[in-house]
């Protein structure tokens, strides 16, 4: 029983019962006996007390650091969202600025404005062009005018010297008719003094038709010189033994000529319309000799080609003479003559009409030229205004685009910074928890704090006690010991001696 107190007590020794022990030892052991139940059972308890703290220490412990931990989590969290909320407030300015420096809505306008231009110059490119058409057109016209004016003057040029060939041909027949190729009689009309004085086939204008008849008449009469008083010319005249000339006065009657005469079909001066007034006109031969028994003493009547029927007489006038044709001549001369001024007043208009002409064409050629300037100039503003407009198409484009990203990103930072800023509050609300956590676990701690000083002093004052009896079985133990040993030495020297 003593080993097993001892045993239970921890104590290392083995107490025997021997013979002799004496009444020490069995008191001691009687007292261990007695007190190793109790001290067994207070170092049960406080060893269960210190274990049960330090079960609640740790759970403490654990709380605590969990508490701390979330706490730790959750400032880091703040810290976090608030330093993400700080960056995304100013990246917000960052876009609002950059929004407010967007030129977007400028570039519309002069994008606007441009696209104004541009329909204004591509209005103008097509009124250039539409005027230049006209211009060429009216330049084409002009010089075709001044081709058809040149071709017009070249043909009255041809007209006209044609005419002037016939005209000299003419009149060079004229001047052989009227004796001005002899110079016998251009000298004496030089002595007359009628030199440039017309002729009287000069002075007469004929009918078309009655030329001949009027020739027939008046044959010999008709290289007369026109002059205001012939009488003056008769002693010159009569001096006169180898050439013959008729002057004749260069008035004119009063045109009063009877109707159906060869006077009625002529004009010219009055001597002549005297012999021209006695002489009717017939259609033809059958009509002349009915008519001439109807006519007055002295009368005759002559046809159209000049056969002059009078009473006792018929005669006409053929042949190749000078003066034959003279008075179709004349008339065909004052035909070309008439002729040759109206081609001059033609040709005058024409020079008129083509220097206003070439005038026309160079102003044509001139506004033409500005026209294809103008359309050129339509053109390249229309190009350029075509490249500022693709530049800034792009250029809004691309602001459009930026602007369309920066309300993607403020609208996405505005989401996060709104979710940020809930999860601040939960975190606030989660830390603040926490807080409140770790304050209940340091009253807790405290009680802990207080509770294991108490149990400690628990704890030592067992301690105290089973080393106490410790001592005092060890003393025991010894003192068991001794005893023993002289116990075996004197049973050893009691063997011995029995021996002897």
């Amino acid at each position: 029983r003593a080993q097993k107190v001892a045993r239970d007590l921890g104590f290392p020794v083995i107490i025997k019962a021997v013979d002799g022990g004496g009444g020490r030892g069995m008191r001691v052991i009687r007292a261990a006996t007695e007190l190793g139940p109790s001290l067994k059972t207070a170092m049960r308890e406080a060893e269960a007390a210190l274990a049960d703290w330090q079960a609640r220490q740790d759970a403490y412990a654990r709380d605590s650091h969990d508490a701390s931990r979330a706490a730790e989590v959750e400032r880091a969290r703040i810290e976090l969202l608030d330093k993400q909320t700080m960056d995304a407030d100013r990246r917000l300015g960052v876009l609002a600025e950059e929004r407010g420096r967007n030129e977007a809505a400028t570039i519309a306008a002069a994008l606007g404005q441009m696209q104004d231009e541009e329909g204004s110059l591509r209005e103008r490119l097509d009124a250039a062009t539409a005027d230049l058409e006209t211009r060429r057109q009216v330049f084409v016209d002009a010089e075709r005018n001044e081709q058809h004016s040149q071709q017009q003057l070249a043909d009255l040029r041809r007209q006209d010297q044609t005419l002037r060939g016939r005209l000299a041909s003419l009149e060079a027949l004229q001047h052989a008719a009227l004796g001005d190729d002899q110079p016998e009689r251009r000298a004496l009309i030089e002595r007359l003094g009628l030199t440039g004085k017309p002729r009287l086939g000069e002075a007469l204008k004929v009918d078309a038709g009655w030329e001949a008849a009027v020739e027939t008449v008046l044959a010999g009469w008709l290289d007369a010189a026109v002059q205001g008083d012939p009488e003056q010319f008769v002693a010159a005249l009569a001096d006169e033994a180898e050439q013959g000339i008729t002057v004749i006065a260069d008035t004119h009657g009063d045109g009063q000529h009877g109707q159906g005469t060869l006077a009625a079909r002529a004009k010219g001066p009055a001597a002549a319309m005297a012999l021209l007034a006695r002489v009717h006109t017939a259609p033809d031969v059958e009509i002349a000799r009915r008519q001439l028994h109807s006519l007055a003493h002295g009368e005759t009547v002559i046809t159209p080609d000049g056969i002059w029927i009078g009473r006792g007489f018929v005669r006409t006038v053929r042949g190749g003479g000078a003066q034959a044709g003279m008075l179709s001549r004349e008339n065909e001369l004052a035909q070309i003559r008439a002729s040759l001024a109206d081609l001059g007043r033609q040709q005058a208009e024409l020079d008129e009409r083509l220097a206003a002409g070439k005038d026309a064409k160079r102003a044509a050629e001139i506004e033409r030229d500005d026209a294809q300037r103008t359309l050129y100039q339509a053109h390249r503003a229309l190009s350029e205004i075509a490249g500022q407009l693709s530049s800034h198409q792009g250029r809004l484009e691309t602001a459009e685009k930026r602007l369309a990203q920066i309300g993607e990103e403020t609208l996405a930072l505005g989401a996060r910074l709104e979710l940020d800023q809930t999860e601040v509050r939960a975190g606030r609300a989660r830390l603040e928890q926490a807080m409140t956590r770790m304050g209940e676990l340091e009253t807790v701690r405290s009680a802990l704090d207080s509770e294991r000083r108490g149990l400690l002093e628990a704890r030592e004052q067992s301690r105290t006690a089973a080393d106490r009896a410790r001592a005092e079985l060890h003393g025991v133990d010894r003192e068991l010991e001794a005893r023993r040993s002289a116990l075996a030495s004197l049973q050893q020297a009691m063997n011995q001696g029995k021996k002897g």
